[in-house]
């Protein structure tokens, strides 16, 4: 569907917002396929309290394992991830509870 309608250039970057918490190494198996080749995975907040604010809930576990060299994607080199976040709702934010 995405060539039928649009014209991928060669070398292009193609990117696409996935939802840790639906996604598994089949479905980014297939998005690879179809020509994407950068990922955003929608992560809020590693902090439990606010997953569970923003109705978010997905163990930091879960996202890594995605994003692990031994996934779905690793074999596409040009594939990037981000992480998209939102600021905790605490008066003063920290990173200290994302693992490392």
């Amino acid at each position: 569907m995405l060539r039928r309608n649009f014209s991928l250039v060669p070398g292009g970057e193609y990117s696409i917002e996935v939802d840790p918490r639906t996604v598994d190494e089949t479905r980014l198996e297939t998005l690879a396929r179809l020509g994407f080749n950068r990922l955003s995975f929608g992560v809020q907040d590693f902090d439990p309290t606010v997953q569970k604010a923003v109705h978010r809930v997905q163990p930091a576990e879960q996202v890594f394992a995605l994003v692990a060299p031994r996934g779905a994607l690793a074999s596409n080199r040009s594939t990037s991830t981000s992480f998209t976040a939102c600021p905790s709702r605490r008066p003063n934010p920290s990173t200290a509870h994302w693992p490392r």
